[in-house]
């Protein structure tokens, strides 16, 4: 388990966004989770530039992107956050339900993303992409605490018995 994993949501359709979050909350196992949800490319590059500020806003650990959004796309977020300080290798996952999958991918790609998408999007599928871009400990609970007591029993005849089964 993770202390703390913060991440970044940009889509500009709520049910996507609400989605991810909620499909992000349950797969993912850290003691500190923090998702952020922004609608827009200008929204998402704002919280990137005071993430890790040293005032409370911890750097994302991964970003998940929407391609097809107003104003600044999916592949214009990536590149303007791939110059940010702490940003050259943070992993960007970038959804799109462009019909032209293969082009958006490369551009995506060279723009700096980790992993395209397409909408809609299997729950198998958004776990492997996590998975191959954040640490196993982000989908492993920590063990309970050691507890001597409930760890073992002592039965008539003086056996240690495990009775964590």
């Amino acid at each position: 388990m993770l202390n703390r994993l913060n991440i970044l949501i940009v889509d500009d359709e709520p049910d996507i966004a609400t989605l991810l979050e909620f499909n992000l909350s349950r797969s993912l196992k850290a003691q500190d989770l923090r998702i952020q949800t922004v609608s827009n490319g200008t929204e998402a590059l704002r919280a990137v530039q005071i993430s890790g500020d040293g005032n409370g806003h911890p750097p994302y650990d991964i970003i998940l992107t929407d391609y097809n959004m107003p104003g600044m796309n999916g592949v214009e977020l990536t590149s303007q956050v791939r110059t940010e300080s702490g940003y050259l290798t943070t992993p960007i996952i970038m959804l799109t339900a462009t019909a032209d999958f293969q082009d958006i991918r490369r551009q995506a790609l060279e723009s700096g993303a980790s992993e395209v998408l397409t909408k809609p999007f299997s729950l198998t599928d958004l776990k492997a992409a996590l998975e191959r871009n954040l640490p196993e400990a982000a989908f492993t609970a920590a063990p309970p605490p050691y507890d001597p007591l409930a760890a073992k029993a002592t039965v008539e005849d003086g056996a240690p018995m495990d009775l964590a089964m």
